[in-house]
């Protein structure tokens, strides 16, 4: 059988890949090995970590039997003592094996044989968008002004899969377009934020995509109270804060582990000597409207896992940080191995920049 370059479909692994092309499925630790030889990373761009992870859209080659050397049994054991190094090398490492293998039980007595958990879907990157760091122009009514500040980590990822070939340049094409895509639907979660005041109970609503479109009151309320600022005008502060927010809007999973609204609205004393009326103030303004389209929004880290939150995303994804470390191992595998490789050559086989994505893919390559 001639030797071929072949594409990862769902649903494939490598005990059902050497049953289709070998009619012998227990080959699949010697198909695990020879791809993970030098030479055959310079091809494929990307190592095997697990025999439990392989993605959709990663390339491996299919040799002729005859060029499947070694012992079976000796790759396995292999395999699990690498396995148990991982888990005693400490909470970065656990983190990063439990990544890798997400569904797979731990091979033995009673579970799944290794090398058949299907491939999994890449998952597309997540981004941090910091609430803190997101500007809300202030709101000038007749007689007062509204601030509203922000505060939180929103996590933004696409339900969608990654879609293309698993390499360096598809990779960092995804991730720019994914932080594209969490800079634009937060804006839109934060424009046009509405308020609500009750200025006799000294109470307000407000609502914004943010909180419609997750588990969060729809127009929370907000209880105020009354002082004084440091330049002596009158005024009301408050604020509210949600835990665990999660939800969905326009294929795009949202979390945060905590989000809080705090307002300030600034009174134009008139007459110093009198008390503020916040009834007559407020009562005229009726609903606020906030930040309609002036929201800046500032989108921060790629986070390293990936958001679930049962809410529609691929089977069983495997997170994009995981991608980055197989191409991270792979430039150094190569990179141990062929020393002397010239500029130009890494640059053809997309050495120049493999690294490690994030700090937490270098934790899957370290020994």
């Amino acid at each position: 059988m001639p030797e071929q370059l072949y594409t990862i479909a769902p649903k494939d692994c490598l005990w059902n890949l050497c049953q289709r092309f070998y009619h012998k499925a227990t080959l699949w630790p010697l198909l695990f090995a020879y791809n993970n030889r030098p030479d055959a990373v310079r091809r494929t761009g990307t190592v095997i970590l697990d025999p439990d992870l392989i993605l959709v859209g990663q390339k491996l080659i299919i040799p002729d039997v005859s060029a499947l050397k070694g012992n079976a049994e000796q790759i396995k054991r292999k395999i699990g003592q690498q396995r148990e190094d991982f888990q005693r090398k400490g909470p970065a490492q656990q983190t990063q094996i439990r990544r890798l293998r997400q569904s797979q039980p731990p091979s033995g007595r009673g579970s799944e044989p290794m090398g058949r958990s299907p491939a999994k879907p890449l998952a597309k990157p997540a981004f941090v968008v910091d609430l803190g760091e997101s500007t809300i122009p202030p709101v000038k009514g007749t007689g007062f002004t509204v601030n509203l500040k922000l505060s939180g980590q929103l996590l933004v990822q696409s339900t969608q899969s990654v879609v293309g070939g698993l390499s360096v340049e598809n990779l960092n094409r995804v991730k720019f377009r994914a932080k594209n895509e969490a800079e634009t639907v937060a804006g839109k979660l934060l424009q046009d934020i509405k308020i609500n005041f009750d200025p006799k109970n000294k109470k307000l609503n407000l609502s914004c995509g943010l909180t419609t479109q997750t588990n969060m009151p729809n127009a929370p309320e907000v209880s105020l109270v009354a002082g004084v600022n440091a330049a002596g005008l009158p005024t009301l502060t408050g604020s509210v804060t949600y835990k665990m927010v999660k939800g969905t809007y326009q294929q795009m999973l949202l979390a945060s582990e905590e989000v809080t609204f705090s307002l300030e609205i600034i009174g134009e004393q008139k007459d110093p000597g009198r008390e503020m009326d916040w009834a007559t103030a407020l009562g005229i303004a009726g609903v606020v409207v906030l930040a309609a389209g002036a929201v800046v929004i500032v989108v921060g880290t790629l986070a390293e896992d990936v958001v679930t939150l049962g809410a529609g995303i691929a089977d069983d994804p495997a997170s994009f940080a995981i991608a980055g470390g197989m191409l991270a191992a792979s430039g150094k595998l190569l990179a141990t191995h062929l020393p002397k490789l010239s500029p130009r050559m890494a640059t053809a086989l997309g050495l120049t920049v493999a690294a490690p994505m994030t700090t937490a893919d270098k934790t899957i390559t370290e020994e």
